[in-house]
């Protein structure tokens, strides 16, 4: 099994977070003079592609090898709920990432090649799943799936429900290569058509976002 990418030393998150900055971004090539000029080749992209019936997968082209420390965080936000969702990371490695979840994480890395591996915690009345599975690489990888506390009704006993989130660690459990990353999106609360929002983070630094079409799940 490839080692896997350090995690973060998680640190408190700063006041205002930060978006990428310059010197966060890939040097561009320079050209000589006299050099031709080729044709643009579109970088730094995200794409939704079905792996398998049932199976989407998230593709991202970016430079994800240069950095350390990094995620990728998708927050759901389905057609019918667009006005009035908050579409904003979690900063899960900076906030999150702390006590004894690092081990929780590895644990279910080591432990989720032959079979699915959950472990959960709680905080700030959302449940934290870090899920251990064998992906469409057919490698061991982590990704974590949180559930919001439901509100109570009728009496009845508060329940957790899917967030429309997922976070990604371990990136290089998901790479094809140093460019291109492939992400088994969870079936847990991706059901719905809508936009997919999607961060590469650096700790508590967003280096790079896009949103794409989602297509749901029948």
């Amino acid at each position: 099994m490839r080692a896997a990418q350090p995690l973060s030393d998680a640190t408190p998150p700063a006041a205002n977070k930060p978006v990428a900055a310059e010197a966060d971004k890939p040097a561009a090539a320079e050209q000589t003079p006299g050099q031709a000029k080729k044709k643009a080749v579109p970088t730094n992209y995200a794409s939704i592609v079905q792996q398998r019936p049932g199976q989407n997968t998230l593709v991202i082209d970016y430079l994800w090898k240069v950095h350390d420390k990094t995620s990728v965080e998708v927050r759901l936000v389905p057609t019918d709920e667009a006005e009035s969702a908050i579409v904003a990371p979690l900063y899960f490695l900076s906030e999150y990432l702390r006590g004894d979840v690092p081990k929780k994480v590895y644990h279910c890395l080591d432990a989720g090649g032959d079979h699915d591996v959950i472990e959960s915690f709680t905080k700030d009345k959302t449940e934290f799943r870090v899920v251990g599975l064998r992906n469409s690489l057919g490698r061991p990888a982590v990704m974590v799936v949180p559930r919001d506390m439901a509100v109570k009704k009728h009496g009845k006993e508060a329940e957790f429900v899917p967030s429309l989130r997922a976070v990604f660690l371990t990136l290089d459990c998901w790479a094809v290569n140093d460019r291109m990353l492939t992400l088994d999106v969870p079936r847990e609360g991706f059901s719905k058509p809508g936009q997919l929002h999607v961060w590469f983070m650096r700790g508590e630094r967003v280096l790079w976002e896009e949103a794409v079409a989602w297509p749901g799940r029948k």
